[in-house]
């Protein structure tokens, strides 16, 4: 009889004796969205995004976005609103993920009524209902569209 092992961190299953690896849901999600988020960088000239390198192998579970164009930001004291070349966002993609929203995380200074000022991301009714069917790219044009004020 085949023996069955498994290795969680990496949502893979084997099968003694044999060449069969079944890969997790969530696996197969992040390959998807890494391989969206590669063909999003490469369709942009605004958006730059990097993985930084874990010790396991397989798709990131992390990601830096640089939003390359103009956006708006509000310097502490100010009343001032005024234009910032260039944006940065931290993506966590949580053990529950795809099934629970990604951790974002703005690093840059941003005004927007979304983006509290340690940085933290509400996505409105995202936020509450998360859409499991919302791809890792199409969230990262909507995070571009709230630095440049143009959904919120």
């Amino acid at each position: 009889m085949a023996r069955l092992w498994r290795e969680p961190c990496l949502g893979l299953s084997y099968v003694a004796g044999s060449q069969v690896m079944v890969r997790s849901p969530r696996l197969r999600r992040l390959e998807s969205d890494w391989k969206a988020m590669q063909q999003l960088q490469a369709e942009s000239s605004l958006i730059h995004i990097t993985a930084p390198p874990t010790q396991f192998a397989g798709p990131p579970e992390v990601y830096v976005v640089r939003f390359g164009g103009q956006g708006v930001w509000k310097p502490d004291g100010s009343d001032a609103v005024l234009l910032r070349e260039g944006h940065e966002i931290l993506i966590r993609l949580g053990a529950s993920y795809p099934r629970m929203i990604p951790e974002l995380v703005w690093r840059t200074p941003i005004f927007h009524p979304n983006i509290s000022a340690n940085g933290v991301v509400c996505l409105g009714g995202y936020s509450t209902h998360w859409a499991p069917g919302l791809r890792l790219d199409e969230l990262c044009v909507m995070l571009w569209d709230m630095a440049r004020y143009a959904n919120y």
